[in-house]
């Protein structure tokens, strides 16, 4: 993947990625790590650590598992949290 430069001046999108599975999320990580319009953060802790601490808690987007997502939206119901990714593995439920 190309490197795309952030327009002089943009603030880089702080991307926080929380996932239990270890490739994917290392796959999202190195993904996002090679384009310079994002800071991205590996958590492997639960979605209360990651928000309650300061690694994420800044991020304006989360790429998260099923159950990170609903935890994370859950602690924010007035929807002030960060925009999320939910990425799931199997069979997809709508």
């Amino acid at each position: 993947m190309s490197s795309t430069i952030s327009p002089q001046g943009a603030a880089p999108i702080r991307v926080a990625v929380c996932h239990r599975d270890p490739l994917l999320r290392l796959g999202v990580c190195v993904a996002l790590q090679s384009d310079a319009r994002f800071v991205v953060g590996n958590d492997t802790q639960p979605a209360d650590r990651v928000f309650a601490g300061a690694s994420a808690v800044d991020a304006r987007v989360l790429v998260a598992d099923y159950d990170t997502g609903l935890a994370v939206a859950r602690r924010h119901p007035d929807g002030r949290g960060p925009r999320m990714l939910v990425l799931k593995i199997g069979r997809a439920h709508v």
